[in-house]
């Protein structure tokens, strides 16, 4: 499974709020999957990335966590302002 960036003439590693969304996208069909692989276009791996735990994400990566829990799940990024005054 690949996420491609439409502009991929300069390598910018994906946000952690990102591998969090995709990381929990892959897992509804792969369970298993714990580690990201991060590519550059020409396949070279660039990095590996790991869910360190709630407690250690920054706070948009946690604010995704939490937001995509709620029985309403927060449209992100443009409720964040709603959000952060909740």
């Amino acid at each position: 499974v690949a996420y491609v960036k439409t502009d991929s003439s300069r390598f910018y590693h994906p946000s952690e709020a990102y591998c969090c969304a995709v990381l929990r996208n892959l897992r509804g069909s792969f369970p298993w999957l714990h580690t990201l692989v991060v590519r550059d276009s020409g396949g070279q791996v660039r990095g590996r990335w790991q869910h360190p735990g709630f407690a250690q994400l920054g706070i948009g990566a946690f604010l995704f966590e939490v937001g995509v829990r709620k029985a309403d799940p927060w449209q992100l990024p443009r409720r964040i302002g709603e959000a952060r005054s909740d």
